[in-house]
């Protein structure tokens, strides 16, 4: 028999927000985004006190300004300096160092590689298991660091008390992975999505255009969605561009020569600001996400909270994460059929509710959850 029982609320949590030094990926955005969140809840839901762990890096970048200066006026909450990357060596010992100095209650990692050592209850995060189960992601060196990925998860999955996974594809990929007997501390909690703060409402292109939005890895499909495309075009009759805003970093394909042999209408403009982004998202007669694998699928929910159109594979957790009112497309159909569904797509009354989005996808929400779950452990008696 299982009984769920409350402790009472924890006092002292340290929250591991080094990741913040790359403030422009998804685990940097998923920390500060988290860490926001956790200040601005209401006084009885949040700890009491707060250390907040970051990096002379992320101390000097003047990104998180805003940030730092919220958690320094948020009660009981500080940040703490620990000059000590959090990517490299899985032997952390300035953190370990300063987790015994601080004596917290809880720590709470945001990745899937907890620093070895660490003799606090912890919570860690794990994003999706693209190392280990889609080919091509790793380019060089790829057994050996997919072993490093393997150990380093079931190391955390051992140790930590809780296993926060995105979805509930990402938990069942752990746990087909690790085994079942890490259930019960592997939990799914969506992340959330920022509050939406438009300030541009002109539209960023006059023609109309499909977007996608990310970088070019193999699993995200890329040449695939532009082959689509170059039928939609030919022999669909669409007469708008498509524009792919992320880093221009190829992996072996390159969109840019394809649209030039091809003679398509495309746009490039690399990464945005959050502002033209929104736009773009905003004025976009649909965004395209066809990866072969994704563990959560942020850009998904950032369009369609605009109510844009939002095209998605059946793979990974996308279909999970894809609204009602959005055209899920098999991964296994042919370019042909692809085209002529995205085609009667755009053509339809079909679209996300942008209102609903916002509902499910809180920050405030997958905060307030992280909480509870540290608070109220499981515990099995026979």
């Amino acid at each position: 028999q299982c009984i769920e029982f409350k402790i009472g609320p924890f006092m002292y949590l340290v929250f591991d927000a080094r990741h913040l030094c790359l403030p422009h990926s998804g685990l940097g955005r998923y920390s500060a985004s988290l860490v926001e969140a956790i200040t601005q809840l209401p006084t009885s839901e949040r700890p009491a006190r707060c250390s907040v762990l970051i990096t002379p890096a992320v101390r000097s970048n003047g990104i998180h300004d805003a940030l730092i200066d919220k958690i320094k006026k948020c009660p009981g909450f500080h940040t703490r300096i620990v000059d000590q990357s959090p990517f490299g060596s899985p032997l952390q010992g300035k953190v370990v160092a300063a987790l015994k100095d601080l004596g917290a209650d809880h720590y709470i990692y945001p990745h899937y590689d907890v620093p070895m050592g660490i003799g606090t209850p912890t919570t860690f995060v794990i994003h999706d298991l693209m190392p280990v189960l889609v080919e091509g992601y790793i380019r060089k060196h790829v057994w050996l660091k997919k072993l490093y990925f393997h150990l380093r998860t079931r190391s955390s999955l051992r140790r930590a008390e809780n296993c926060i996974a995105v979805s509930e594809k990402t938990r069942s990929d752990v746990l087909a992975l690790f085994g079942t007997r890490f259930s019960e501390k592997a939990v799914t909690i969506y992340s959330g999505i920022p509050a939406l703060v438009e300030t541009r409402p002109d539209r960023p292109i006059e023609d109309e255009y499909l977007l996608y939005v990310g970088d070019r890895r193999p699993h995200k499909n890329i040449q695939r969605m532009l082959e689509i495309f170059r039928t939609l075009v030919a022999e669909q009759g669409f007469r708008g561009k498509l524009v792919m805003s992320g880093p221009k970093t190829n992996f072996g394909f390159d969109p840019e020569a394809f649209a030039r042999v091809n003679e398509l209408p495309m746009e490039f403009p690399g990464p945005v600001s959050d502002d033209l982004l929104n736009a773009l998202y905003r004025h976009a007669s649909a965004h395209l996400l066809i990866s072969k694998y994704e563990g959560f699928g942020l850009p998904v929910i950032e369009a369609a909270r605009h109510s844009t159109k939002t095209i998605v594979s059946d793979q990974g957790a996308l279909p999970e994460i894809a609204p009602a009112g959005a055209l899920v497309l098999p991964d296994a159909l042919g370019v042909r059929e692809s085209a002529g569904r995205v085609a009667a797509y755009l053509a339809s009354d079909l679209r996300p509710d942008g209102g609903g989005i916002n509902d499910r996808f809180q920050w405030s929400r997958t905060a307030r959850l992280i909480l509870d779950r540290i608070q109220t452990p499981v515990v099995a008696h026979s």
